[in-house]
């Protein structure tokens, strides 16, 4: 076979249908490679495919499945693209070509295919210095993956980096890439010189002020010593910066200067503090620290010349005042009486609680179309209960709250101009419940009354279909927020159409597109809905490629995905099938997605990619009794054996 035999057949070409890493393009994501036409020969039947290549014996049963080219059939463009794109994508090949040469009655086809180097294992030798765990989590290059030059580099640079952060001074990291005999298998090893921990050799506060400085070391939580590490002295600062705001100093920054290495690595820390002035609350009325303790005072400082944050404590605290009762509470911030004076600003809180406040009754005027039960169900705010914890109590956001909850359960029942309250509390009216002895035998009885105004109503009078074909009608409209005599509203609508939506996606038609017609009656009060199915194209399984495993036998990880030939495929059975995978638990990575490309095709093919974990786990206990005396534990199981996922305990 030779170069020029290369699809050599009647047949015009158009591409070249050869893959490497390094020409995907060449895969043919435009027109076909030929056309049958006026004026045209016929696309050759194909007699016969062999599939030549290097590999051993179990890579070639793997790649075997991934030809798509049927024997008998008319040799098609798109038959070839998706045997190069699945080989591709399986990741035990380099580089793939297919050739033609005729035969009698038509053509035979050869796959010649180049095998990937298979990395076998990746290992780390040396005084590692830092977890193992840690160290495998940053490389890149794992296992059972195609051996890629720029993942390894890019390993070499990510730990050596982690080092770095860890606080190792000079840390090196070599590599080395054993291959086996047949070159399609690797070893890679990396050389780990981890260097000299650094060490906080001096630790200077900069902008502390008044503040004693044994605080505030304590506070930051190294010292000199002290391992260092970019993480651990991250977290200092932000101990200390909540150290400083416990104490008032809101608006205190705290930053770590550049590090100054010594001559031997250690490092030289100069943490730089700015104060801002120190707030000072007076709150008078109420118990000061129970205010503290309830988070109501500002955590950040502020501008004095800005109200908004005044605004904001006053509503905390009057909210927090009005939970425990105290509806008509006063609540004050004293804007004019922030002043600096050495660096303090004080900010005073008058408080006026006023009486204990209890609802005993929420009313509603002008409701018709559903009882005052079905609309206080909606509210949070609700009568004094025993049974029910915070009842009774009333709060102006909670309301404010519930008040537009109704308003949106009206507008989405079909009453879009509905008004709701504003309500009116009235705190003497009679026939009022008796107040129960126990702690509030002195609480004022309050009544709540919401005034409603419906409006108009709209309906949907006619839901019409059109272009629906796949999926039976009844499946459809089962369930539909929206319905034919039901109420109209906007975001109904909208809800309909993406539940269509997700029916159609779950029989795999992906591309499925749905949208709605409007057709009103002069009063806008009655509409007939049209609703426009264009379904495209299902989506069917072709066939499924797995990557990346070792130990774990490939059938097993075929049947734990429990794909079935030419199923619909959807975004829920995919992530049902990766679900499945990772319930094994031999897993510590599982992704499991549509192939690339293919889009011309109703025939999707489907990748897993897996990285294994560790299948072998270790326990032990040393332990003592007083009547049995020393005694000890040890478990091992093991969650692979013999690579069908069995498990050993």
């Amino acid at each position: 076979m030779s170069p020029a035999t290369l699809f050599s057949s009647p047949v015009p070409l158009r591409i070249r249908l050869v893959w490497t890493p390094l020409a995907l393009v060449l895969l043919g994501f435009g027109g076909p490679a030929w056309s049958e036409g006026p004026g045209e020969e016929p696309r050759p039947q194909v007699q016969a495919v062999e599939i030549r290549t290097s590999m051993p014996g179990s890579g070639i049963r793997e790649v075997r499945r991934l030809v798509s080219i049927p024997v008998g059939q008319p040799l098609s463009s798109d038959d070839v693209r998706r045997t190069l794109r699945n080989l591709q994508a399986s990741g035990r090949v380099s580089e793939a070509e297919v050739w033609t040469r005729p035969v009698a009655n038509g053509v035979a086809v050869s796959v010649a295919i180049w095998g990937a180097t298979l990395v076998d294992s990746v290992k780390l030798v040396g005084e590692l210095g830092l977890r193992k765990r840690d160290l495998e989590r940053v490389i890149e290059q794992r296992a059972g993956q195609p051996l890629v030059e720029d993942r390894v580099v890019r390993s070499v640079f990510a730990l050596q980096g982690l080092y770095e952060r860890e606080g190792y001074d000079r840390a090196r990291v070599r590599v080395a890439v054993e291959q086996d005999d047949t070159g399609h298998e690797a070893q890679v090893v990396f050389n780990v010189e981890p260097g000299v921990r650094r060490r906080i050799a001096s630790l200077n506060f900069q902008g502390v002020g008044k503040l004693d400085d044994v605080e505030v070391r304590e506070a930051f939580g190294l010292d000199i010593g002290n391992a260092y590490r970019e993480r651990t002295v991250r977290e200092a600062s932000e101990s200390l910066g909540a150290w400083l705001r416990e104490r008032g100093y809101l608006a205190s920054d705290v930053t770590v200067l550049p590090v100054k290495k010594e001559a031997d690595g250690n490092a030289n820390l100069v943490v730089q503090v700015s104060l801002g002035p120190e707030y000072r609350f007076d709150i008078s009325g109420w118990d000061a620290k129970k205010i503290q303790k309830a988070g109501l005072l500002p955590s950040t400082g502020w501008d004095p010349n800005d109200d908004f944050f005044l605004d904001q404590t006053q509503s905390r605290i009057l909210n927090f005042l009005q939970m425990k009762g105290h509806y008509r509470a006063l609540v004050e911030v004293h804007s004019e009486s922030l002043k600096e004076e050495e660096g303090v600003l004080r900010v005073v809180v008058d408080i006026v609680p006023g009486p204990v406040y209890r609802l005993v009754e929420t009313d509603f005027e002008g409701n018709e179309s559903f009882s005052d039960e079905r609309l206080e169900d909606l509210m949070t705010t609700s009568a004094k209960n025993s049974l029910v914890i915070g009842s009774g109590r009333l709060v102006d956001d909670v309301l404010t709250a519930d008040l537009t909850r109704v308003r949106s359960f009206y507008a989405l029942s079909g009453y879009p101009e509905v008004s709701v309250g504003p309500a009116e509390i009235l705190d003497r009216f009679e026939n009022a419940p008796e107040t129960p002895p126990e702690k509030e035998q002195n609480a004022v009885p309050l009544r709540l009354l919401i005034p409603v105004e419906e409006g108009r109503q709209t309906r949907v009078v006619n839901l019409e279909w059109v272009g629906v074909e796949a999926i039976g009608l009844e499946a459809l409209r089962g369930g539909l927020p929206l319905t034919p005599g039901g109420p109209y509203h906007p975001q109904r609508l909208d809800e309909a159409l993406d539940l269509v939506r997700s029916r159609y996606e779950a029989k795999g038609y992906a591309k499925v597109l749905v949208s709605a017609e409007t057709d009103w009656n002069e009063e806008l009060t009655l509409v007939d809905v049209t609703l426009r199915i264009q379904e495209g194209e299902q989506q069917r399984l072709g066939r499924v490629i797995i990557r990346g495993n070792q130990r774990l036998e490939t059938r097993v990880i075929r049947g734990l995905a429990g794909f079935k030939a030419d199923e619909p495929l959807s975004q829920g059975r995919l992530f049902k099938a990766q679900l499945a995978l990772y319930r094994l638990g031999v897993f510590s990575r599982v992704s499991v997605s549509l192939a690339p490309g293919g889009d011309e095709s109703a025939l999707r093919d489907v990748v897993i990619r897996v990285v294994e974990g560790d299948a072998q786990r270790t326990s032990y206990g040393v332990g003592y009794d007083s009547e049995e005396g020393l005694g000890g534990l040890f478990g091992y199981s093991h969650r692979n054996l013999w690579g069908r996922g069995l498990r050993f305990q």
